[in-house]
């Protein structure tokens, strides 16, 4: 699998695990490209020329967990080659390239496509909105006018 690495979270402990984290991409070897999720990443125990940064490409095997989200996969972590880094030149021209084509063009778009096959992970361009919280609204509460949830 060929992924571009767009998020590395905090390290998280458990029982079953130990210190993992998980690591959000784009998964570039499909067209259309898509999300990917990459746990656990014991990032601390890579060797040092295995540990990747932010927006750059890794290629390494993965297979199948038992989170059933069908972005989720288990990375063989031995298998993890780096690649290029994208840079942040020509106001991040290289990374929109890739990151532009998965914009969705609302919160209540992204939760439609979860009821519909479990997909979490997406991206949803931040608005300057003045929201209201409203008792009994529900989480759910999808304006049409707006996209947002109980935006007036």
């Amino acid at each position: 699998m060929s992924v571009l690495v767009t998020v590395k979270a905090y390290p998280t402990v458990s029982q079953q695990h130990g210190e993992a984290v998980c690591v959000a991409g784009i998964r570039t070897d499909v067209i259309p490209h898509r999300w990917v999720r990459l746990f656990p990443v014991h990032y601390r125990d890579l060797p040092e020329e295995q540990q990747f940064k932010k927006w750059e490409f890794i290629e390494l095997d993965v297979q199948r967990g038992s989170d059933t989200r069908p972005e989720s996969y288990v990375p063989i972590l031995e298998t993890i080659r780096r690649g290029r880094v994208l840079g942040t030149g020509d106001g991040w021209a290289e990374r929109r390239t890739i990151v532009d084509p998965l914009l969705q063009s609302s919160l209540c778009v992204v939760r439609r496509q979860r009821k519909i096959d479990g997909t979490s992970l997406a991206l949803v361009r931040a608005q300057d909105l003045q929201a209201e919280v409203r008792r009994g609204g529900g989480a759910e509460q999808c304006p049409q006018r707006h996209g947002g949830i109980g935006v007036r």
